[in-house]
């Protein structure tokens, strides 16, 4: 099956090994062939080691109104950053809540980005542990943002993106595609791995001698090793484990120096350490004179500064120690091949590189959560022709018809004996009572009750004979098996129509359903109007299938809080969730646990609109097939625990899901 769909040079090498241990002769050929693929093969996997070069497919057939976030591996761009949250996954990335925010909310959890690379796109989560961007405000202050509320203080005083942020992507993302890896930029679990294999090698007592005077314990740095993204030490310690350990410094206090140039570096360098001064005016800050072209160099590098208010010195927000512990001293000539081996020549701690690989990426589809409507939105699945157009209100159009038939009435000419008062034709499936045999298009008789059969007839021009069940063709037997017929143009009195369902399930109105122009099935069988008054009456729509569907932005989640989902713990154990992640019993709401295989969390308009499904079931059970209801929904929490069928574009299964929660994002 393989050769067939990839062809022979696609599977040369799997095919020649089966012509081999089969011993069949005359495919030598196919040995010479699979070794040149083999050959292939391998200079592209040499080539993956070479620099990865900027890919700008992904801003191919850019549509207007959704904006280009980063270019091909533009310095500022998202930076990659290997991982995983337990809100994404495969086709599913993280970036900053505050990132989210500055581009003006044009990501939102659930958008759709077109990315450059490792896959064609994803959808986009929010991750608040990863790094945040770094803005040029208006008044030439530079802000590095590390929660969403620090980013919208400053809503309106943006002047420029410098770093736009992280971009969480995970590994088999790049498995799956197939896709070389990319360098990372230096991060706080990379970090952490750095001091773990630091400490390993060293007893007890070398440890506590290199930690006197931190303020850190053993205990205390096996905690920043166990939550590296959470716990931070602080300035002051990340030097001093930088210089007693031998280990890189806390990646939160490197700057981005690799943006620079060499001559750059020496140029910035030089004039820091010639022209600052610690100001006690401004809190013990590093303080510099304010010169443009040095100022560009900061910002690019990406140190939080402001100005002084007199606008004539730049104010550094870091605490100097670490900031000149970077520069190292003034005595020492920096050398090296690169920007970051030069600084390592002179720095008093280990430098690495911040920047990484930068990512492109382009907006794709917004988030959806929405009920699926047909076009226009329609509640029954019953045909209303086209005497008034395209209106689709089937009581407009019983009211309209009559209307036009009582002035027709007042013609001279006009035979009122035929005169339908309500009355449209469309066309219908052929049926017919096998009681008292009434022909008719509804499967159950209105006046026995009986299951009514499908009567297929003659198309024959002046025949209409019933078709023989039993033989299958015209009483006439000249007549053509092509022309037989199960459709007939079928005169309707909609006002009768109606007013007999209405009595038929109880209701006192028809709430405006919406009924279709035509049907387009072979055999044109109608939906029970009854049904359709009932979807009216809760505000349920109808797909062409007959179905009531939610569209969502499918999103991967593994792990939960009862307080994300607004679900009471006393529920989620009757669910079956007794303890969380770590194995501890679940007392409290903010306790992270793993979801079960096929539990769903839904957007909150999800749950509403499944509210009025489940209430429009229990009518149809209760009105159309005198049966019990079923689940007497009050609430919208009493749909928690319920089933659902989830169905992926393209695909003809469903698959059964278990709803836990609720979520206010647009996403599934």
């Amino acid at each position: 099956v393989l050769v067939l769909s990839d062809g022979v040079v696609g599977r040369a090498a799997k095919l020649a090994k089966i012509v081999n241990q089969a011993n069949i002769k005359g495919w030598e050929w196919l040995d010479d062939l699979a070794s040149k693929m083999s050959k292939d093969s391998t200079q592209k996997e040499d080539s993956a080691d070479k620099k990865l070069e900027p890919k700008d497919d992904y801003l191919a057939d850019v549509i207007g109104g959704r904006p280009v976030f980063s270019h091909p591996q533009r310095l500022g761009g998202f930076r990659l950053r290997y991982g995983r949250s337990r809100n994404t996954g495969l086709a599913g990335v993280g970036v900053h809540p505050a990132t989210m925010f500055i581009l003006e909310e044009f990501l939102a959890p659930g958008t759709h980005i077109r990315t450059e690379r490792p896959g064609k796109g994803a959808i986009v989560a929010p991750v608040d542990t990863i790094e945040g961007p770094i803005v040029l405000l208006k008044d030439g202050s530079v802000i590095r943002f590390t929660g969403l509320d620090d980013a919208r203080g400053y809503e309106g005083k943006i002047e420029q993106i410098l770093y736009v942020g992280d971009i969480l992507v995970a590994l088999g993302e790049f498995i799956e595609n197939n896709h070389p890896l990319a360098p990372s930029g230096y991060c706080e679990e990379w970090w952490s791995h750095d001091l773990e294999y630091a400490i390993s090698n060293l007893s007890t007592i070398q440890l506590a001698n290199r930690l006197k005077g931190s303020g850190l314990t053993h205990q205390s740095l096996n905690a920043i090793i166990e939550s590296p993204l959470t716990i931070l030490p602080t300035s002051t310690q990340a030097v001093h484990l930088s210089k007693k350990l031998k280990i890189p410094l806390h990646p939160y206090y490197l700057y981005r120096w690799t943006a620079l140039t060499m001559d750059e570096i020496k140029k910035l360098r030089k004039w820091i350490l010639s022209n600052h001064s610690i100001s006690k005016n401004h809190d013990e800050k590093l303080v510099l004179p304010f010169v443009q072209i040095y100022k560009t160099m900061i910002e690019r590098v990406g140190i939080p500064h402001r100005f002084s208010d007199n606008r004539k010195k730049i104010v550094l927000s870091d605490d100097p120690l670490v900031f000149l512990a970077q520069l190292g001293s003034d005595t020492k000539s920096p050398k090296g091949k690169d920007t970051l081996s030069m600084l390592n020549s002179v720095s008093d701690v280990i430098l690495r590189d911040k920047v990484g690989f930068s990512i492109g990426a382009r907006m794709g589809r917004p988030e959806k959560a929405e009920e699926r409507r047909m076009k226009p939105p329609v509640q029954s699945l019953f045909p209303v022709g086209r005497s008034r157009g395209s209106e689709r209100r089937i009581d407009e159009v019983a009211n309209n018809v009559r209307y036009i038939s009582t002035l027709d009435s007042f013609d001279e000419n006009t035979d009122t004996k035929y005169l339908d008062t309500s009355g449209v034709k469309v066309e219908l499936v052929a049926r017919k009572c096998p009681d008292c045999e009434i022909k008719t298009f509804e499967s159950k008789c209105h006046q026995c009750g009986a299951h009514t059969e499908i009567e297929l007839w003659c198309g024959e021009e002046g025949c209409g004979l019933v078709i023989d069940p039993n033989k299958g063709m015209c009483p006439v037997k000249t007549h053509n098996p092509i022309m037989i017929r199960k459709t007939r143009m079928v005169p309707i009195d909609l006002r009768a129509l109606l007013e007999r369902v209405k009595g038929e399930i109880g209701e006192f109105e028809t709430h405006g359903v919406r009924g279709v122009l035509g049907l387009t099935s072979d055999y044109k069988i109608p939906e029970y109007l009854g049904k359709g008054i009932l979807r009216a009456k809760h505000d349920v729509y109808c797909y062409r299938d007959g179905t009531a569907r939610f569209d969502a932005t499918d999103a991967p989640l593994t792990h939960f809080t009862p307080k994300e989902i607004g679900v009471p713990i006393s529920r989620l154990r009757e669910l079956g969730y007794m303890i969380d992640y770590d194995g501890d019993p679940i007392v409290s709401e903010d306790q992270v646990i793993e979801l079960k295989v096929q539990d769903v969390v839904v957007p909150e308009n999800c749950a509403g609109y499944l509210l009025r499904v489940g209430r429009f079931v229990d009518d149809c059970l209760e009105k159309m097939y005198n049966l019990p209801r079923y689940y007497n929904f009050n609430s919208i929490e009493d749909v928690i625990g319920q089933l659902v069928i989830g169905l992926a574009p393209h695909t003809y299964a469903g698959i059964i899901g278990r709803l836990v929660g609720f979520t206010n994002a647009s996403v599934c």
